[in-house]
């Protein structure tokens, strides 16, 4: 039950939180070494609803070593951060491993594999959630207290706040050096994100019809989790999800954002982590085990994982050219991009270096800066996984390939659009 007693107790704990965080700064140097890859796949067993899916669900993540999601379907796996001191091989190997051990647990359950950006064949209202406080509070909150002025549907399909349940992603940790080194790589992460996100884009269809966005998750996220008050609207605060309204200046000015929005649950002792667990940015910094870390959140879920891995290899060269040029993208623009890389992946324009000009050649641009970057580095041996990518701007992002599989029918059957995407290796 949510109180404003507890939330004055959760925003009490966490300013404590936040004070002893920022005195132990120094602890929190690090060399910088560290990536780590989670991953998020939906199950696809037609005709399986409650206990029973839920006793799959928990079979598949007892097999891999997962965890919980929202979606009673989900799993998510989380291995370890491998060091980048040797070069890139060890991040290929490991996620390479979690792919295929998920792949085996779902095979030998007899249960099929959702690898793509959205789960297009649950209800868009109301999807089956994970039985914990957290998974059944949240959402909760969301629906009574978002703004009222909202018209919570994307092409046609309405959804309400537990369609996030519905939606994959693929994250990428990189550890920082410091916290100021990891305030630069949020920023950079936002700024380079939608040009990754072009490239990605992989969920069209909800409620097996096309919503008209190439990647839909974080709009929808946005458009039902939007609990902002009249009061913050006029004062020109951005929502909870998506990108901030400006680039953060500090590790102080990127947790007074967190604070702004409600705690929900009821934690003390876990505020901050909380806090920072709600903060659904396009990137965000935690704080693991004496490491800064940042996280790159808007990437879905790929069909292939050596994709995923190519995609970390893009961001890390990307992070690095940026740091040697130390040169912003006004946030206006970066928001312009976001917007455009949602909607129409390849499809549309994207700003580049003061101009606006095709997506295609905007992610072309960046993927040779990204090789640049990756050499800065020393990831040498990165550099072939951008052929992947590259490849990707004569075939279209993911999303692309599939609606025009389907002829671009905008309300398929269940039984057409999985043929579709067992084609193209999205359904296992």
């Amino acid at each position: 039950m949510f109180s404003l007693a507890q939330e004055w107790r959760m925003r009490r704990a966490y300013e404590l939180a936040c004070g002893q965080l920022l005195k132990a700064s120094a602890q929190f140097a690090r060399p910088g070494h560290l990536v780590g890859l989670e991953t998020e796949v939906a199950l696809y067993c037609p005709g399986l609803c409650g206990l029973e899916l839920g006793a799959v669900r928990d079979a598949v993540m007892r097999a891999v070593g997962g965890t919980y999601e929202l979606g009673l379907h989900q799993v998510e796996k989380s291995p370890s951060p491998v060091s980048l001191e040797n070069g890139f091989a060890a991040v290929v190997a490991g996620h390479r491993a979690t792919a295929e051990g998920i792949l085996r647990a779902c095979r030998e359950r007899g249960v099929g594999l959702v690898r793509c950006g959205t789960n297009p064949f649950l209800e868009g209202l109301q999807p089956p959630r994970t039985n914990t406080p957290k998974y059944q509070r949240v959402p909760d909150f969301q629906d009574l207290h978002r703004r009222k002025d909202l018209v919570c549907a994307v092409g046609g399909v309405e959804i309400d706040a537990a369609v996030v349940s519905l939606c994959q992603a693929f994250q990428v940790n990189v550890q920082a050096q410091s916290f100021g080194h990891g305030v630069n790589l949020l920023n950079y992460s936002f700024m380079v994100g939608p040009y990754l996100l072009a490239l990605a884009a992989n969920a069209r269809y909800l409620q097996c019809t096309d919503t008209g966005f190439a990647d839909v998750r974080m709009h929808a996220w946005q458009l039902t989790h939007d609990t902002r008050t009249r009061r913050q609207l006029r004062k020109g605060y951005g929502p909870r999800v998506g990108l901030p309204e400006r680039y953060f200046d500090s590790v102080q000015d990127y947790l007074r954002r967190i604070a702004r929005f409600p705690f929900i649950l009821d934690n003390p002792d876990a505020a901050l982590q909380i806090a920072i667990g709600m903060a659904w940015l396009d990137a965000r910094i935690k704080f693991i085990e004496g490491s800064v870390v940042v996280e790159l959140r808007n990437l879905p879920t790929q069909a292939e994982w050596e994709d995923e891995v190519a995609f970390t290899a893009a961001y890390l060269g990307m992070l690095a050219y940026c740091e040697y040029h130390q040169e912003f993208i006004p946030i206006d623009r970066v928001a312009e991009n976001r917007v455009s890389a949602m909607q129409n992946g390849l499809s549309g324009e994207l700003w580049l270096d003061g101009t606006v000009v095709g997506a295609k050649q905007a992610a072309a641009v960046w993927l040779r800066r990204a090789e640049q970057g990756l050499h800065l580095r020393g990831l040498d041996d990165a550099v072939v996984w951008l052929e992947r990518l590259h490849a990707r701007l004569a075939s279209g992002c993911p999303s692309e390939q599939l609606a025009r599989m389907l002829e671009y029918n905008p309300s398929p059957t269940e039984r057409q659009l999985a043929t579709a995407m067992q084609a193209l290796n999205m359904l296992r």
